[in-house]
């Protein structure tokens, strides 16, 4: 019985020692996704090998809104209307860049409707895309509704070529799905 008590001890003393180095804090890395509000207090995003700046500085284009513009409904109950894209700079750094570096899209099956390209971007400023006529609108589609993607997208290359100020703080705001609902809801379609 004394010989179990000798092999506990040092297995529980082994077990209080990993205890410790699990529950030991570790280092946060802090990421702050969004608009930064005035006089807010960011960390930087430590990464190896990345400049160290903080997300306060750096431009952020993001997929802010879209607008419907509804123009007719159809005899067989059906719409048709006209939609835009808003991108807004939801980053404390402006924008600014070469054309063909960045496109915003809007694609239904993958099928691209709008792309359009923008090249500068202030802090706050907005950028509507040209509209695109929808037509012949199933309100209604059932199991087959298709969505539509809009999308920022950027250059291959775009993060090495030596401007810091068209390089986007954020991905995460770079795509945002509008569904069959959500362009009821704008055409004020009654249910939705």
């Amino acid at each position: 019985m004394c010989n179990s008590h000798v092999y506990r001890l040092p297995l529980f003393s082994c077990l209080l020692v990993v205890n410790a180095v699990y529950a030991a804090p570790a280092p946060v890395i802090s990421e702050q996704i969004g608009a930064v509000p005035p006089k807010a207090v960011i960390r930087p995003i430590l990464k190896p090998g990345l400049d160290v700046k903080p997300r306060a500085q750096c431009p952020d284009p993001a997929i802010f809104d879209y607008i419907v513009r509804p123009n007719s409904r159809n005899s067989n109950g059906t719409y048709n209307f006209d939609i835009a894209l808003i991108v807004k700079n939801v980053g404390a750094g402006k924008y600014a860049s070469r054309s063909g570096q960045q496109l915003v899209s809007l694609s239904q099956e993958g099928r691209n409707l709008i792309n359009q390209d923008f090249i500068n971007l202030d802090p706050g400023q907005t950028l509507a895309t040209f509209y695109y006529r929808v037509a012949n609108w199933n309100a209604t589609p059932g199991e087959f509704a298709v969505n539509l993607i809009a999308s920022i997208s950027y250059d291959p290359d775009i993060l090495i070529d030596g401007n810091t100020h068209n390089d986007d703080c954020s991905n995460i705001n770079n795509r945002k799905t509008i569904t069959v609902a959500d362009i009821n809801r704008k055409l004020h379609i009654p249910g939705f």
